[in-house]
């Protein structure tokens, strides 16, 4: 039997539109929904019947898209996709794959076709992007120490001891205080130090003026800047540059076999970066030599992404460099392809000192996604997962690292995609802290669902989709900058701690609404400098795009007034900003690189 169900769009009791979810499913169900049936459709005999709750799982609603069908499976969509063998007892639950909006997946060629979709459900383990997925096969691992390739440099780089300690941990703090570089002038790793905090204490001036423009060209990454160099990926060329700090000339490039999607990690005498072919290199920083080269992908195993060859088991490009560990992540996801590898490398020789493996069953919620890895100086934390130095799993660290649900190079806004400091109202899509005070962009939409403030009187229904038919005035536009200091809320009952995410209610020192769509943030000392361009001042605009509208702010820190507005020649990258040696430096979009310094 079939039932189709449409929660759509109509009138209340007040005669205002209201808008649902729209949920058209097909549920093959009989026995008052308690069975699944298979109806010989001449007889109309029931010839099989399986039980319902032990096939799919309870709780939430049905996704917004129909179930499909092949000769041997029904594929539900309650929760991602469930498949119902019908020829035996394969039944198969995969909660962290799901299809787009109402066309949902397509079954097809021996494959299973996922679109993209904006779905927001699920993010601790759902994998985003557009994939053709195979049934699972037996993967054929080389030994690990095989792995290992010397280059030229190999055994020629010195280092000197890592002093880099973890801040002492108080219980009142909310956060884990980011641990220091060894040089407070440098910017040597992604978002400045393996706390990945995008805070420095480098005395940036507030009156700015462009000291130098690299034009690379194509898609950058962010930047690292550190003995006198800056580093930087051209992802797209699949090439790394070394320029001059001082005035931009390019001193040397190497060319990776694969894209590099984030920059380089600088310890000592060498750049070290993963690839999405599978690989992790270690680079003579004088001169871009090869050090040594490490195959993290347990086979070289490719398939296509964006009209490139990757790796099965690709390798973010920042790499975390721990007491001369260098530890990362390879792997699309626990439930694919045997799972995440995490590796720790001895940092002078490439050779493995700790290994742990990640893998997951497709009906397990305890599920995981390979991230920027972030470290408290003592533990090591991927997305939702926490480590010891050895790699091996603990409960995740107090006080707080920095998560991100959706992965830390993540570029989309959606209202479910932040990073969380802590938890609390500690949140944003993007966030700079020191050991005191945190800083963050946060989006008006976040907060639609628990304030009844933001929402219109025109019509009623569904909270997440009550903009569906907004008009000018009543769609959030703009961004909420806030200041946050690093302490625990004691009092107050437990409901009151736990505190909703309205507008008004929340622990800030202070907030205020900006016109910019911030999408790189650095805190030099006691300034914020934010970069991102005016989408809220145009989005009604008849020609929204008509022209380029990106700036960089200069704002104090102390209560977020703005300093200062330079204009900028393209789209600033994703969290594509750093400061060092008392300037700052920005990746654009048109793949240039510029510099600021003091007037």
């Amino acid at each position: 039997m079939t039932s189709s169900i449409w929660n759509g769009s109509k009138l209340d009791k007040d005669g205002r539109p209201t808008t649902g979810i729209a949920i058209p499913k097909e549920n093959f169900i009989g026995n008052g929904g308690k069975e699944i049936w298979g109806i010989d459709i001449h007889t109309g005999q029931v010839k099989r019947t399986f039980p319902r709750m032990e096939l799919l799982p309870g709780g939430h609603h049905h996704r917004c898209y129909r179930n499909k069908a092949t000769e041997r499976y029904l594929i539900c969509s309650r929760r991602g996709l469930e498949y119902i063998d019908l020829h035996g007892d394969n039944h198969i639950n995969n909660w962290w794959v799901r299809g787009v909006c109402q066309y949902g997946v397509m079954p097809c060629n021996g494959l299973m076709y996922v679109p993209p979709h904006p779905c927001q459900c699920f993010n601790d383990i759902k994998f985003d992007g557009f994939h053709a997925l195979a049934a699972a096969r037996a993967n054929h691992a080389s030994d690990i120490e095989s792995r290992l390739m010397k280059g030229p440099a190999y055994g020629k780089a010195m280092f000197a001891a890592d002093n880099r300690t973890a801040s002492a941990a108080r219980q009142d703090l909310i956060w884990a205080p980011p641990v220091r570089n060894s040089s407070s002038e440098e910017w040597p790793t992604y978002r400045h130090d393996i706390t990945r905090s995008g805070a420095t204490s480098t005395d940036v001036p507030t009156d700015l003026t462009t000291k130098w423009t690299a034009n690379l060209g194509g898609k950058l990454s962010g930047v690292v800047v550190a003995q006198n160099k800056l580093i930087v990926s051209a992802v797209d060329q699949q090439i790394i540059y070394c320029l001059d700090a001082a005035n931009g000339n390019r001193l040397w490039k190497f060319f990776a076999a694969g894209p590099v999607d984030s920059p380089p990690t600088v310890y000592g005498p060498m750049a070290i970066f993963g690839c999405r072919n599978g690989y992790v290199y270690a680079l003579r920083i004088s001169d871009g030599e090869l050090v040594w080269r490490f195959r993290a992908a347990p086979a070289d195993r490719r398939t296509v992404v964006r009209d490139r060859l990757e790796s099965i088991w690709p390798v973010h490009g920042s790499v975390l460099v721990v007491n001369g560990t260098v530890y990362f992540a390879a792997g699309h996801t626990s439930y694919l392809d045997g799972g995440i590898r995490i590796y720790g490398l001895d940092v002078g020789s490439g050779k493995v000192k700790c290994f742990t493996k990640l893998s997951s069953e497709g009906a397990s919620k305890d599920g995981a996604m390979p991230d920027v890895l972030v470290s408290d100086g003592q533990s090591i934390t991927m997305r939702m997962r926490a480590y010891n130095l050895s790699l091996k799993e603990t409960k995740r660290p107090r006080p707080a690292t920095m998560a991100a649900n959706t992965g830390l190079l993540e570029d989309c806004w959606g209202h479910r995609w932040n990073w969380n400091l802590g938890g609390g109202d500690t949140f944003g899509k993007l966030l700079v802290f020191d050991g005191e005070i945190a800083y963050g962009v946060q989006t008006y939409y976040t907060f639609l669902k628990h304030d009844k403030s933001m929402w219109p009187d025109t019509h009623s229904g569904h909270l997440h989709q009550k903009y569906s038919r907004y008009v000018p005035g009543q769609f959030p536009t703009g961004t909420r900058l806030f200041a946050r200091l690093n302490r625990s809320k004691k009092s107050g009952t437990p409901q009151e701690r736990r505190q909703r995410r309205t507008l008004k209610s929340n622990s800030h020192e202070w907030n205020r609404k900006a016109s910019i769509q911030y999408r790189a943030m650095v805190l030099a000392d006691d300034v914020l400098f934010g970069a991102g361009w005016k989408d809220s001042e145009k989005i009604f605009a008849q020609e929204p795009h008509s022209k380029n509208d990106s700036v960089l702010v200069v704002m104090s820190a102390a209560d977020g007034k703005v300093l200062g507005e330079y204009s900028l020649e393209a789209e600033p990258v994703f969290d594509g900003m750093a400061a060092a040696y008392g300037k700052l430096y920005l990746s654009l979009k048109d793949g240039s690189v510029v510099c600021y310094g003091g007037k």
